[in-house]
């Protein structure tokens, strides 16, 4: 079996207790093959996505960029935004979408979820 190492990153890897940025020559050191970097959430760009896409092309990672939807916004909105913020760049992997349960947000209908997820992929 081939086992493919990668990483999930965003601001959350430095804030507060953890003062360093990430350290991608570490990670590859470590057989880490490939990076999704956190784009966007909602309509805001992460605070380290041009740290951390810029420093993982350096360390030779595939990279790929994907989007924390806010279900409490437009997914149409945010299609957009995201899109505006992956096209031209030189990514090697397809953008992709992260949903989850916030814990301070409560769900939406399940259909109505389903129609955001829907319309933010056709969109995307």
């Amino acid at each position: 079996m081939t086992k493919i190492i990668g990483l999930d990153v965003s601001f959350w890897q430095d804030y507060n207790g953890t003062p360093q940025q990430i350290d991608f020559n570490k990670a590859v050191t470590n057989g880490a093959n490939f990076v999704f970097i956190r784009g966007s959430q909602n309509l805001d760009i992460d605070p380290d996505f041009e740290y951390n896409q810029y420093e993982a092309k350096k360390a030779g990672l595939l990279r790929g960029a994907y989007h924390f939807l806010d279900y409490r916004g437009s997914a149409t909105d945010q299609a957009r935004f995201f899109a505006s913020l992956y096209n031209g760049r030189d990514f090697e992997l397809p953008g992709v979408l992260d949903f989850e349960q916030h814990r301070r947000w409560p769900l939406p209908p399940r259909r109505d979820t389903i129609i955001k997820l829907e319309l933010f992929v056709k969109m995307v």
